[in-house]
């Protein structure tokens, strides 16, 4: 998949955080600096890597990176199946590009790289999406339905 996404976007450059596996990429990409495996990043670097980042591309199982997607404001590019941790729930059509096929997700790759605007409005949503999930707002909910639940 990353080879495709070079094919089509020579500007393109890949940067690999996680220490999954990285699949059959071509060396001569390796080679060109166009992809560069990190292997594990603290929360710190991810801070700092962020900054130089337009999207999460995530080929595989999505877990706690669609937390990072939301409070980096970062929007995830992956695949819609029923193998994904709990975090997956946070993900929608507003805030993130989930696809059916590897295919689509190159394409989707592809078409961000042209849209500028399309990019930015999931990355205001990712923003927006974000604030639910802070801790004061989940208490406040909790707090909400447990008292609604023992009022009825």
């Amino acid at each position: 998949m990353v080879n495709k996404i070079v094919e089509k976007e020579p500007q393109f450059r890949l940067l690999i955080a996680g220490a999954g596996s990285i699949g059959n990429v071509n060396l001569s990409l390796i080679k060109s600096k166009k992809f560069v495996q990190l292997g594990f990043i603290s929360d710190e670097r991810k801070l700092e890597l962020a900054q130089h980042c337009r999207i999460i591309i995530n080929p595989g199982r999505i877990g706690l990176n669609a937390i990072d997607s939301l409070a980096l404001a970062l929007p995830i590019v992956g695949l819609k199946n029923s193998h994904h941790a709990p975090e997956y729930e946070y993900l929608n059509s507003r805030n993130s590009f989930l696809v059916d096929s590897y295919d689509e997700m190159i394409l989707t790759v592809h078409n961000l790289t042209q849209d500028d605007t399309q990019l930015l409005n999931k990355a205001i949503q990712c923003v927006q999406d974000a604030q639910q999930y802070q801790l004061e707002y989940m208490v406040d909910n909790f707090v909400r339905g447990t008292l609604k639940a023992v009022s009825n």
